[in-house]
């Protein structure tokens, strides 16, 4: 036993020394680092965490102890610290069984405030709202309870039936109530308690929800939809789209204006936004949408040869491969139909032929074409992969191939790209889609990450809410002629 005790800890710091190793080899091997950053060794460190955490994850799963998705989200809510403003009040709701957050200014308004509707980024794995639970398993013939933090709902069990055996007790603890209680219960069965404490709020970007409903002041709902590993296709768009039209719904009841509505989503959450925002041109009993904000959105998931899937293949975080792997989870799509989707062998000729004058690279500006040219010899039409994903040829998955009729009806657009993303020509796709059919679109395409734009976010947000009737680009172009960003948004119509 006293061999076991030392062989266990020597063992664990071996596996993870090598990882590290591992880790820092592969991020010199593949990642390319933008050379405009300014810090990039913060960046190379941060993209070695990353790295790291991920692998880690990938492991744990194949050894059918947790999966990836469950770490990299413990891991990714932690790296943030969650701000308070005795300006803003937060409250933690549920819109039926979907967890939402609502931020309201605190200061009395003289008129309906303006809305925001917030979808937050993550490739359907990062990010999470409501409190946190924690499993605690015991193993069989040993007295100790381990109680590991995880996302969960009202109820979990053990996803892999391997596990049975050795943890066939299952309890939950709330994390918000007070341990003592639940540790008595532990402590009467008289188990030693191993203890990894802390919270999984939606850390990450509760701040930049804080900071967007205080400087908008607006009322903001953050939505926190279902994903991974528990959830698959369709979930996020569905809960995403319930919680949006309960929200709409109820509007007087948080004092918002019916006609000042925005929705905003960031990365995934962007994707959706352009999702939810078609669905609504059809529901006329609800209040339209003033206008959508997509932050470096998923438009498509078809045409994996645009020049920014191969210039910004290995740029972190999203590289195409990890973008791959959770469009896989996320679409219950095996793993080993990635070549085919990425030489788009997967796509019937016709199909091809039928939406190639949007997805094509044609509509991409030629200062990018020049240096990365989309392949124009498609692998060959695999049949089988096409049965297998097919579905990401539906509009609910790639809002790009939305009838010309349903973009015509969308609200005014602010979108965002950032030029080193995979995503990047996507943004620009769905920008020439909306031009064509006369949305009034504004485009920042000088950004890096969500933290650096959350400011001009807040400023176009505010000028759209404040004057519902016009179109925000002239005014917003009028207004800042000789003014920080930041002191538009005291601005008053």
């Amino acid at each position: 036993m006293a061999v076991l005790l030392l062989v266990l800890p020597l063992g664990l710091a071996i596996f993870f020394l090598g990882l590290l190793v591992w880790t820092i080899f592969k991020h010199f091997l593949t990642t390319e680092v933008p050379s405009a950053l300014q810090h990039p060794v913060k960046f190379r460190i941060l993209d070695c965490m990353f790295i790291y955490v991920i692998t880690l994850g990938n492991i744990l799963e194949k050894l059918r102890i947790c999966s990836m998705a469950s770490v990299a989200r413990f891991v990714h809510d932690r790296l943030f610290t969650k701000k308070k403003d005795p300006k803003v009040v937060v409250t933690n709701l549920r819109f039926g069984t979907i967890p939402v957050r609502l931020f309201q200014p605190k200061a009395i308004a003289c008129r309906s405030r303006g809305g925001i509707i917030f979808y937050h980024g993550g490739a359907a794995v990062m990010g999470s709202l409501g409190k946190e639970l924690a499993n605690l398993w015991k193993r069989k013939g040993v007295g100790t309870w381990i109680i590991l933090p995880k996302m969960a709902e009202e109820s979990h069990e053990i996803p892999k039936p391997s596990w049975s055996s050795v943890c066939p007790n299952v309890k939950l603890i709330d994390a918000d109530e007070p341990q003592g209680s639940s540790l008595l219960d532990i402590q009467e069965i008289g188990a030693d308690v191993w203890l990894f404490p802390g919270r999984a709020h939606q850390n990450s970007y509760h701040n930049m929800c804080l900071f967007l409903a205080l400087e908008t002041d607006s009322v903001l709902l953050s939505v926190g939809y279902r994903k991974l590993p528990d959830h698959h296709y369709p979930v996020i768009t569905n809960d995403c789209l319930n919680a949006s039209i309960h929200f709409l719904k109820i509007l007087k009841t948080y004092g918002v204006n019916p006609s000042q509505v925005v929705i905003c989503g960031e990365s995934a959450g962007g994707g959706v936004v352009a999702q939810v925002t078609q669905a609504l041109v059809s529901q006329k009993d609800l209040p339209q949408i003033r206008a959508q904000i997509l932050i470096y959105p998923t438009t498509q998931a078809i045409n994996l040869q645009l020049p920014s899937f191969q210039q910004n293949q290995n740029v972190p975080f999203l590289t195409r491969d990890f973008m791959l792997m959770c469009l896989c989870k996320y679409m219950a799509i095996d793993l080993s139909w990635r070549d085919a989707m990425v030489k788009g062998a997967c796509i019937p000729p016709d199909t091809w032929k039928k939406y190639r004058k949007w997805l094509s690279s044609d509509n991409i500006r030629q200062s990018v074409k020049n240096r990365f040219q989309e392949s124009q010899l498609r692998g060959p039409f695999n049949e089988a992969a096409y049965l297998e994903t097919k579905h990401l040829l539906d509009v609910a998955n790639a809002p790009l191939l939305a009838d010309d009729e349903i973009i015509a009806q969308l609200p005014e657009a602010f979108l965002v790209s950032c030029e080193y993303d995979v995503f990047r020509d996507d943004v620009l796709l769905y920008k020439k889609r909306l031009e064509d059919q006369g949305v009034p679109v504004s485009w920042d395409k000088d950004s890096l990450f969500i933290m650096l734009v959350r400011h001009t976010v807040a400023v176009w947000a505010h000028v759209c809410m404040t004057h519902p009737e016009e179109p925000c680009a002239p005014l917003l172009a009028r207004s800042t002629q000789g003014m920080e960003l930041e002191a538009l948004l005291s601005v008053q119509p």
